[in-house]
């Protein structure tokens, strides 16, 4: 999946929960799931170097809603638009459909 096309798919996660989210992340080979929560509410995805790369976390007393947060290569955190922000800025806190 070239940059384009990953732009193309954060700019369309409101229409994805949790679950099609997953099962999208399964069919990218160079991601592995590093684990889950025991209620199944946080994901954790890394690389092949064990970099973490997507994180899948419900809404919180900060962040309202369920969401997604995704990686560089570096660790830093990216916005929709894969640039990179500060790990608290609302921008990298990408707001995903409700299951």
């Amino acid at each position: 999946m070239g940059l384009q096309s990953l732009r193309n798919y954060f700019q369309n996660l409101t229409s994805k929960t949790k679950e099609d989210i997953k099962e999208d992340l399964k069919q990218v080979k160079s991601l592995q799931l590093k684990g889950s929560s025991p209620d199944g509410r946080f994901s954790e995805y890394i690389d092949s170097k064990e970099r973490k790369r997507v994180k899948i976390h419900p809404a919180d007393l900060v962040t309202l809603y369920p969401h997604l947060h995704i990686y560089n290569s570096q660790g830093d955190s990216l916005t929709k638009d894969l640039e990179v922000e500060p790990e608290n800025s609302p921008n990298v806190h990408l707001k995903i459909k409700k299951s």
